[in-house]
């Protein structure tokens, strides 16, 4: 998180609209310095981290919507003969997850795009 450029304040708005865990023993997960990074540059035009819990809102429910798809794949995965009776294979839920997540990124950003370019008329 220093590593981001991220002040205390900034770190605190953050974590009080849960947009970052509150740091543990282990300090924070190395995708938070991301979420440091983009609040400062988005806090330079006047955006604050209250504004971004829609953010965060969606980004858990895009997670769930994966985790529906995914669960069932860990599941076949750890049953005694499931993973060769169906070739989901031992990495074949982290390659979903991964794929899902991207996919959702790009069609986020595409939407995006498109309702940007609505405004613009």
């Amino acid at each position: 998180v220093a590593r981001a450029g991220g002040d205390a304040a900034l770190v605190d708005g953050l974590e009080s609209h849960g947009l970052l865990p509150r740091a543990g023993a282990a300090g924070y997960p190395a995708e938070c310095a991301d979420v440091v990074a983009a609040a400062k540059v988005l806090g330079s035009f006047g955006i604050e981290p209250r504004h971004l819990r829609v953010l965060r809102t969606a980004a858990e429910r895009e997670a769930t919507l994966v985790e529906q798809v995914v669960t069932p794949l860990r599941r076949t995965q750890r049953a005694p003969g499931g993973a060769a009776a169906t070739g989901a294979g031992p990495g074949r839920a982290g390659e979903v997850t991964a794929e899902l997540a991207s996919t959702l990124l790009r069609l986020h950003g595409s939407l995006l795009r498109l309702a940007l370019d609505a405004a613009d008329g």
